[in-house]
């Protein structure tokens, strides 16, 4: 076998002055088992098998393990709806897993990073399993209403506890090294740096040693098996999951487990080449990769007419700017030492139709979207910081969630007295140990008869002393993770539901934030909203929504603190002339109106964007992201044009000033906004 022979997507490779060799699978970025790849894998291991130096094989992915199989492949094979195509590339994948494991010559998988789907599987047929510290595990296949085609559903539960095997195949979960390591599924975990030096050793081990031929089996319990599948615990998990799928995936487990492998390899295939022709495996496919299975549908829109929906956007906005300056403005001082907005004022807003105009009007709103959300926003923060976040969490979070989440019970119980301004709602997502890590919430949600049961803290609550209605997230299944969260509408007035805390803040001090405890609050079934497993998705959409208005406030509070810097530059006099006069603070005054020209066509362009019903998941993070640092530049200059006046404590300037600065962390932090605008970088591959 040659020292260096390289194929263009997988690399065979010997290290030097030894008897191993190395097969290193090269197919950026997720280094996918893509028909070619496995092509080419298959001819080497025949190469490795019939080479006598070659003692012992490493398997390795370049930057990462492997994701798994090319998901435009299976979508191509399921579109045409051809079980026999699906069954030739499940061959062509199972030849080289086979290949691995009859190699008669030991094998270690080298995984670092993602370990994922086919590429677990591969992993699997491995001798021997060494993890770097970072590296991920799972079979993610259900999410895309599939099941594994490489021996996931046969491999897996004969290689681990059936339980943690079925938790992984029936949740798509993926779990850590440490979790990996815990349940047998890897065999040892090292650093990155020690990572080569010690698969080397294991495989220099392996040559001199009798390696395991035969590997000790899971014996498989069939009662134990209906015991976990019937649990209220696997009930919960499944029921976000396509049930085709998952009925594919029992029936492969059940069976394959009463036969040999051989034999329950070939039932995986029959029932994966069943599987993934169905429509329901084709639509969570298409959801995956983001393509339109029917051509896109008109938004159907409450105003038709253009001319008409901008005039009333127009003057909804005046009436809007016209209440914050006579009704607000004057209770500005307050609100602001009282820590929070009267009830009576907010009972106003509502009235006067602020919180309905962006709904539909068969929920008693306006119809007339987003771009009207943004409006209020901005003509809210054009005065009063506090009182436009008062309204947005209201609004956007807690109503938002309602809309996006809620049945039609549900809609018309809280949405509907929401949008009325006779009910105040609240959004409980950030705890203690969960903030920017929105997976990581503690607060547990118990299922007991006729409902479930709260426990734990929730901090930083915009209303959440004053709501009717608070919006909690909580944690059915801590293994899922994100897919273990669930929403529930609790009111305020039930048992165990505390505030433990106000915060007292540098900014927004005119919106009450306080801390929650939740103890043994018992929330009925009707009060669930959305699925089990569906909160993640559902908050993150509503997220979306309200970063447009947090995009709309900050060009609110820039257009203001202009006006005020304007007019303090023009009257204020320095060295015999206007300071107005000073090229410096030209060239800053410039910059603020350039920021605010281009933070106000990103937003309102974003809103109009989710108004068609786009997604707009990219463009919420951009507007939210240099909406937030543009404005807070504008600011900071408008103060700095102020000097010391506006460094008081009294001065307005000096308060648009502290408020602003909490539109850097919250509605997702900026660092996360680049995480989230990289995310789709990269599932682009760079392509704009």
């Amino acid at each position: 076998m040659a020292q260096n022979q390289e194929e263009s997507r997988v690399k065979l490779s010997r290290i030097k002055d030894t008897n191993i060799a190395k097969l290193t699978i090269q197919n950026p970025p997720m280094n996918q088992l893509s028909g070619e790849v496995l092509s080419l894998m298959a001819t080497l291991l025949e190469k490795v098998k019939s080479d006598e130096r070659t003692k012992a094989l490493l398997i390795e992915g370049s930057g990462l393990f492997s994701a798994g199989a090319n998901v435009n492949e299976i979508w191509e094979i399921a579109k045409e709806g051809s079980v026999q195509k699906a069954l030739e590339l499940l061959a062509k994948a199972n030849a080289v897993v086979d290949a691995v494991q009859n190699l008669g010559k030991p094998t270690v998988a080298v995984i670092n990073g993602y370990c994922l789907g086919g590429g677990n599987e591969l992993a699997m047929s491995c001798t021997v399993r060494i993890a770097a510290e970072d590296a991920k595990f799972g079979q993610p296949e259900i999410n895309l209403g599939i099941m594994p085609g490489m021996g996931g559903t046969q491999r897996l539960p004969r290689l681990i506890e059936l339980e943690m095997a079925l938790r992984l195949l029936l949740s798509g979960a993926v779990i850590s090294a440490k979790d990996a390591l815990a349940c047998r599924l890897v065999d040892r975990i090292v650093s990155k740096a020690d990572l080569d030096s010690e698969v080397r050793a294991v495989a220099e081990g392996l040559i001199v040693s009798a390696y395991p031929q035969q590997r000790r089996h899971q014996l498989f319990d069939v009662k134990k098996f209906d015991e976990l599948i019937t649990s209220n615990s696997f009930q919960m998990l499944m029921q976000s999951k396509s049930r085709d799928a998952v009925d594919a995936i029992i029936a492969g487990v059940k069976l394959g487990m009463c036969l040999s492998l051989d034999e329950a390899l070939k039932l995986e295939q029959k029932l994966f080449a069943e599987l993934v022709v169905k429509d329901s495996a084709k639509k969570k496919l298409a959801n995956f990769l983001k393509i339109d299975l029917e051509p896109q549908k008109e938004e159907v829109r409450t105003k038709t007419d253009t001319s008409e929906r901008e005039r009333d956007l127009k003057m909804f906005r005046e009436m809007v700017r016209e209440f914050a300056e006579k009704e607000i403005r004057p209770r500005i001082r307050e609100m602001e030492e009282a820590g929070g907005m009267p009830r009576e004022l907010f009972n106003q807003m509502g009235e006067m139709g602020f919180y309905a105009a962006s709904y539909p009007e068969e929920y008693g709103g306006g119809g007339l979207g987003k771009v009207a959300y943004c409006g209020m926003f901005e003509e809210l923060s054009r005065v009063h910081g506090s009182s436009a976040v008062v309204a947005g969490a209201h609004t956007g979070l807690a109503c938002g969630a309602v809309f996006l989440g809620g049945n039609e019970e549900q809609k018309n119980k809280y949405l509907k007295a929401g949008l009325e301004g006779k009910m105040m709602g609240a959004f409980a997502l950030t705890e203690p140990s969960a903030g920017s890590d929105a997976g990581n919430i503690k607060t547990t949600a118990v299922k007991k008869d006729g409902g479930w049961v709260l426990n734990g803290m929730k901090r930083f609550i915009t209303n959440g002393a004053d709501a009717d209605f608070t919006i909690i997230i909580a944690q059915t299944d801590p293994f899922l993770k994100k897919d273990g969260l669930a929403a529930f509408i609790v009111e305020p007035k039930w048992s165990g539901y505390k505030v433990t805390r106000v915060e007292h803040k540098i900014g927004i001090k005119g919106s009450r934030t306080v801390e929650l405890a939740l103890e043994d609050v018992f929330v009925p079934d009707e009060n669930l909203l959305g699925e089990v497993g569906g909160a993640f998705k559902m908050f993150m959409k509503t997220l979306n929504g309200g970063r447009l208005g947090l995009g709309a406030g900050c060009v609110g509070s820039s257009k203001r603190a202009l006006e005020l810097a304007f007019q303090h530059a023009s009257n204020r006099t320095q060295f015999d002339n206007p300071i107005l006069s000073f090229q410096i603070i030209q060239s800053w005054f410039a910059y603020m109106r350039a920021n605010i020209y281009f933070m106000e066509q990103a937003t309102y362009n974003a809103a109009k964007m989710a108004d068609e019903g786009k997604d707009i998941r990219l463009e919420a993070a951009c507007v939210k992201l240099l909406c937030s640092e543009m404005n807070m530049w504008n600011v900071d200059r408008a103060l700095q044009i102020f000097g010391g006046d506006g460094y008081s404590d009294e001065s307005e300037i000096g308060r648009i000033w502290r408020d602003s600065r909490i539109n850097e962390i919250v509605e997702g932090t900026n660092q996360i906004q680049q995480l989230l605008i990289f995310k789709e970088i990269y599932n682009s591959k760079g392509k704009i």
